[in-house]
């Protein structure tokens, strides 16, 4: 955990020993995503989840933060580098500048994935107001680019 000057709880992480065990065991891929303020403390959530053996998706650590900036993200992603001791091969987040900031910092040598929900989120939140009827057939279009092989 972390205080403040007016020793104010900032930020708090917690994972359990049977988690840790989990995330050792199964440390390739990190899933990593904040709720935006929807519990009764009005504090974004932070949630680390990684798969099973058994293509599960198991919760392996929470934190709460004051704010969702870098230096917030750089703190969560430390704390559990710090708990498992094993950066993981891939990492996937929401499209955030300050959470994609912080896994370069913190997992420079881990592949960072944005996540395609959020993305698909992404564009319908920007460009349906302003696409209007060629909406469906832009993103028709994006899943098709998408779908392509890439090539060098």
């Amino acid at each position: 955990y972390q205080l403040d000057a007016e020793n104010r709880l900032t930020h708090l992480f917690w994972m359990s020993p049977a988690q840790r065990r989990q995330a050792q065991d199964q440390h390739q891929i990190l899933i990593h995503d904040n709720t935006y303020k929807t519990n009764r403390y009005k504090l974004p959530l932070g949630v680390f989840c990684a798969p099973n053996r058994h293509g599960q998706t198991m919760l392996v650590a929470t934190c709460l933060s004051l704010k969702e900036a870098t230096s917030d993200y750089e703190w969560q992603l430390q704390c559990y580098k710090d708990a498992v001791g094993i950066p993981p091969a891939v990492v996937f987040t929401d499209a955030d500048p300050a959470s994609t900031a912080a896994v370069a910092a913190i997992f420079p040598t881990s592949c960072h994935i944005w996540c395609i929900w959020h993305i698909y989120a992404n564009l319908r939140k920007n460009l349906l107001g302003l696409l209007k009827t060629s909406f469906s057939d832009f993103m028709a279009d994006f899943k098709r680019c998408r779908a392509q092989p890439s090539t060098p």
